[in-house]
């Protein structure tokens, strides 16, 4: 259960132990130490990262508050226009007009709300679970090239840049990406565990947002890279479609 920002885990005793839900860490260490596949409704905290996130992501979000809230989201890209080849569209948080209530607060800690963005600022934002916490600059020319006869000589070549820095911390990393490779295993009944490969590890989230005032319609998101590889071999996946519910 969950009372303000404490979270009560119950043992095997039915013993209610409190924790503070601001420190992660110690929720999901707390959670895996009871034994139980199923402790309250945030059923398997220890193994799914998709399956709760979002009780705790619209908790979390009021207890950092609309300004701490706003700040952290800009500074992975909220807002801004992405460097890309191309003319994206701009993503938000909100509309012009909004009055920032509670509810929007809370809603919008989990993806909805009033949030906006597109597949290619999601898929390069979760990069940065796979780039140490560094948000990389996509593009789609790798080189430049003019021919000598029947040769390609190279101008010039794309080189990796970072778009935001330090998003995330180092530690907060090593404890997130063994909880996205969860989201793919079968024997945890991972939400994406349809989308598990054999060959390589993957660390994924899958997302659902709904759309409109009658919640007819819904937007279902998969992202997912290839974890432990050379960077020659480095992939990230992003699937977003949009279905009647």
């Amino acid at each position: 259960s969950l009372v303000g920002s404490e979270m009560c885990i119950r043992d095997r005793k039915n013993i209610c132990r409190k924790y503070d839900i601001s420190d992660i860490d110690v929720v999901i260490q707390a959670s895996c130490n009871t034994g139980i596949d199923h402790s309250f409704h945030l059923k398997k905290i220890c193994q799914d990262l998709g399956t709760y996130s979002r009780i705790y992501f619209a908790n979390a979000a009021l207890l950092m508050g609309w300004d701490n809230y706003t700040s952290y989201m800009k500074s992975i890209g909220f807002g801004d226009t992405m460097p890309f080849d191309l003319n994206v569209a701009q993503s938000q948080l909100y509309n012009d007009d909004t009055e920032l209530t509670l509810m929007l607060l809370a809603d919008s800690g989990y993806g909805q709300g009033e949030i906006l963005t597109t597949p290619l600022q999601m898929a390069t934002m979760f990069c940065a679970f796979a780039n140490g916490g560094n948000i990389m600059q996509p593009y789609i020319v790798d080189g430049l090239y003019e021919t000598e006869g029947i040769k390609y000589n190279n101008v010039s070549r794309a080189s990796p840049k970072v778009w935001k820095s330090g998003v995330i911390e180092q530690h907060s990393l090593d404890i997130i990406v063994p909880y996205l490779k969860d989201v793919v295993d079968h024997s945890l009944n991972g939400t994406g565990r349809s989308l598990k490969v054999t060959s390589v590890t993957v660390a994924a989230k899958t997302g659902t947002a709904e759309i409109g005032n009658d919640k007819s319609r819904q937007i279902s998101w998969f992202a997912g890279f290839r974890c432990d590889t050379e960077d020659k071999d480095a992939r990230l996946v992003l699937v977003m479609l949009e279905v009647p519910t």
